[in-house]
């Protein structure tokens, strides 16, 4: 396995564990999974992808503005942990849109497109349904890249996913 890819993953799960650890038992925030394609928009070399991400209840500057820490990985083996800001809208009942921008750390896999530089940065726009019980059924798009980090060649990936969320108290 890949030192990055090692190095992702830890960081990612001992950023979850201090979130976890600090966060009000009452009002914990959302534990999302999703499932769908990573690099999307190129039919020649996308594949599935998974991703799980936390969303605690803490708001920053504003009540709608909130942190969030995810890790998406696809059967390429490729992988990016990261995490940043969302800010989320409520247009009608039981509906809601997020936006996030996050950086993290990538690792491409095999066969993988090679997004030329470690450090990544996530765009996502989503569009959901909040059920009676507070569980989510959303419908993600995504883009990564560097931003021009790592020079003029910038190939980034997008990935369609559809989230689950669910409120941590309810699972644990």
């Amino acid at each position: 396995m890949h030192q990055p890819l090692i190095k992702s993953i830890l960081i990612t799960i001992c950023c979850l564990l201090f979130l976890l650890s600090n966060a009000n038992a009452k009002d914990i925030g959302f534990l999302g999974l999703s499932v769908g394609y990573y690099n999307a928009l190129d039919n020649d070399n996308n594949s599935a992808s998974v991703s799980v991400e936390y969303r605690p209840n803490t708001s920053i500057v504003f009540k709608k503005l909130k942190p969030w820490l995810g890790l998406q990985v696809n059967s390429n083996y490729s992988i990016w942990g990261g995490g940043g800001l969302l800010l989320e809208f409520e247009p009608k009942e039981n509906t809601f849109i997020t936006t996030s921008f996050g950086v993290g750390l990538y690792s491409h896999g095999n066969n993988d497109i090679n997004l030329s530089h470690p450090i990544q940065f996530r765009s996502q726009i989503e569009l959901g349904y909040i059920f009676k019980n507070k569980n989510r059924m959303s419908v993600a798009f995504n883009h990564i890249s560097h931003g021009g980090l790592g020079g003029d060649y910038n190939p980034g990936a997008e990935s369609l996913l559809l989230y689950f969320h669910a409120p941590i108290n309810s699972i644990f």
